[in-house]
């Protein structure tokens, strides 16, 4: 069992930023979330966000990304967040850095601007994006979904992700373009299911589900499962 620094100092005692910070969890079924914020305010915010959730530890918070990617490579905790007023080039190469170090960690950027370009974003390797205007029940679900390998975009920035090249075809993809089945599948896409566990929850062979799958990405013009899942966000069929 590795262990830890056994002190903690919340973002809101303040302290030097510039030293991980975190506490010792020996629990195997803790998710444990680090976080990358350069504002204390909104990072005390979070922090409360994921002590409230059962299951979620804060094990690290660093303001500095460099520090940060060091940290996280040591660490390796299942969830990592990340604070970005707006995003940009600098938000794809630390996600990707992240994907790259420890590509078994999930990763969702929180921002104050939803006009940003988000599909780079995702195809760098994060799987959420949520507004910090958002309560703090959405902003909890946010983290919930991704931590448990789902995709969440904030609704009013989904549009950002889809080519804006797309014809006039595509303007109108409503749920009543899919079967319901087609819907059952593309939920559960949303949550982050394989094609595998699909078939299990629905008890229908892989190839069925994979056919299934293949048929909603037409529907919904999209090319991955991560905009199936954004599309199902959009779409109304993702909780």
């Amino acid at each position: 069992m590795q262990s830890f620094k056994t002190s903690y100092n919340s973002p809101a005692d303040g302290g030097d930023n510039s030293i991980i910070q975190f506490a010792p969890y020996q629990a195997a079924n803790l998710t444990r979330a680090f976080v990358i914020h350069n504002d204390v305010g909104d990072l005390t915010r979070t922090e409360r966000i994921i002590s409230s959730l059962p299951g979620f530890c804060l094990i690290g918070w660093q303001m500095n990304r460099n520090v940060a990617l060091k940290d996280i490579i040591q660490l390796r905790p299942e969830l990592i967040i990340v604070y970005s007023p707006c995003i940009s080039s600098l938000d794809f190469a630390l996600a990707r850095a992240l994907k790259e170090e420890v590509p078994s960690s999930n990763l969702i950027f929180l921002s104050n601007e939803s006009k940003s370009d988000l599909k780079p974003l995702m195809l760098a390797g994060a799987s959420g994006f949520c507004l910090t205007s958002e309560n703090s029940a959405i902003l909890s679900l946010a983290i919930q979904t991704v931590a448990l390998g789902g995709v969440w975009i904030d609704p009013s920035a989904a549009g950002n992700i889809f080519d804006t090249k797309s014809d006039d075809s595509s303007e109108d993809s409503s749920p009543q373009l899919l079967s319901d089945r087609e819907r059952q599948v593309l939920h559960l896409i949303a949550e982050g299911l394989t094609n595998q566990e699909i078939a299990i929850r629905l008890w229908l062979s892989r190839e069925t589900i994979k056919s299934h799958v293949k048929k909603i990405m037409r529907k919904l013009s999209v090319k991955d499962r991560t905009q199936a899942a954004v599309a199902a966000l959009r779409l109304g069929l993702s909780v």
